[in-house]
């Protein structure tokens, strides 16, 4: 039986599938993701009313120290070997390959990510110029490295990096990250040998927006953590972390946190999707604030209702939208390809509902489409 077709398939559901497949969706496409995990947000919100461990607004079901500690049951994550082979020729016989692991479920990595939000610097988009500069770039191409600045400057970059905030909801202290950075002695030793290093400005002159939701209060641990560094002569800062902060007076409105985006950032600077104002880009549901419960790297966290974490959240915009389409138990094993065309047309994948009897299944892309993989930074 036919499919209908869309204009973009994604293969994966992290933070990087399901940000490009909300904005597409947004700009009018059709879109269908792939993901290759079950959607668990549903049946841990469930589980709520068949446990007594559920506190205020939080299912704490999904934090039992003794279930994923000792019996590690872990449905969320597989290691790549169950899944894929590896090859680094076609010559080479392909061998499962265990030495990590994929968030194997709707919100893939953006589900046990540790939520660390720290932006670029404007190095970092210049990094072949700078190793020209202190004549380090010849011996890193002669081990094999390839370096190359970035096609445009850091400054073309910054508002889109305070967009990545406002939709996160990343808590932290913008005053103290700059003053860690700034007097950092690895900050000026890149500097040494480098004119060129501080033409963007000095980082007290950074001009960067205040992060949405202030920073958390330091655990007995990071507090001495924080002792020892400031007796050690070194300035910390509270970790960026891309949680709802338990220091928030309300639940977060990512709107309210594009709107605040906007308004600092000239209309006519901006492009064609970033026009729009903030109440038609992102609903009015709220995320709710983080309990705490101290299991941010491991553990899935999808709150009872909205996930304090933020590298799920546009998953639950387009779970929402009528144009788009998330399709979990799909493990996609090819994209399909018209060498008269030279462009993808498709993506061939294991239906896995019945994971005994997996189906193959195919879906297309319309004319003009284009398939994009996502499908992890470990992959």
């Amino acid at each position: 039986m036919a499919e209908k077709k869309y204009d973009f398939i994604v293969v994966g559901s992290g933070g990087g599938g399901s940000v490009i497949a909300w904005m597409l969706a947004k700009a009018g496409a059709s879109v269908l993701i792939l993901e290759q995990g079950e959607d668990l947000s549903h049946r841990l919100q469930d589980s709520a009313q068949n446990t007594p461990a559920t506190v205020g607004d939080f299912n704490t079901a999904p934090h039992n120290e003794y279930q994923y500690r000792a019996r590690k049951p872990d449905f969320k994550r597989r290691p790549r070997g169950d899944y894929n082979t590896f090859r680094r020729t076609s010559d080479e016989a392909a061998k499962p390959f265990k030495n990590g692991w994929t968030g194997s479920v709707v919100g893939g990595g953006g589900v046990v990510w540790g939520t660390w939000a720290y932006r670029p610097l404007p190095i970092d988009f210049r990094l072949a110029s700078h190793y020209k500069n202190t004549s380090h770039f010849d011996t890193l191409a002669s081990q094999g490295y390839s370096v190359a600045d970035w096609p445009i400057p850091y400054s073309d970059f910054e508002p889109f990096l305070n967009v990545a905030e406002a939709l996160l909801g990343v808590s932290g202290d913008r005053e103290a990250t700059i003053a860690s950075i700034a007097s950092g002695p690895w900050f000026h030793a890149l500097g040494k040998k480098d004119k060129d290093f501080h033409s963007q400005g000095s980082p007290t002159t950074w001009n960067w927006l205040d992060y949405p939701c202030p920073s958390f209060s330091r655990t007995p641990v990071g507090e001495a953590a924080w002792w020892g560094m400031n007796a050690a002569k070194m300035t910390p800062c509270p970790l960026p972390s891309a949680i709802v902060s338990p220091r928030n007076s309300t639940p977060y409105s990512t709107r309210q946190a594009i709107a605040r985006v906007l308004a600092g950032w000239k209309k006519e600077d901006r492009p064609e999707f970033w026009q729009k104002p903030a109440d038609e880009l992102w609903s009015d549901r709220q995320r709710q604030i983080c309990n705490m419960c101290g299991y941010c790297g491991e553990f899935i966290c999808w709150g009872k209702e909205q996930p304090p974490k933020g590298g799920t959240a546009a998953i639950l915009e387009l779970q929402s939208m009528d144009n788009a389409e998330v399709r979990p138990k799909s493990k996609a094993v090819q994209v399909l390809y018209a060498e008269n065309t030279q462009r993808a047309t498709g993506v061939q994948y294991l239906d896995l509902t019945d994971p005994d009897k997996p189906k193959k299944r195919e879906v297309s892309v319309n004319t003009d489409g284009k398939v994009i993989l996502s499908c992890g930074a470990v992959q």
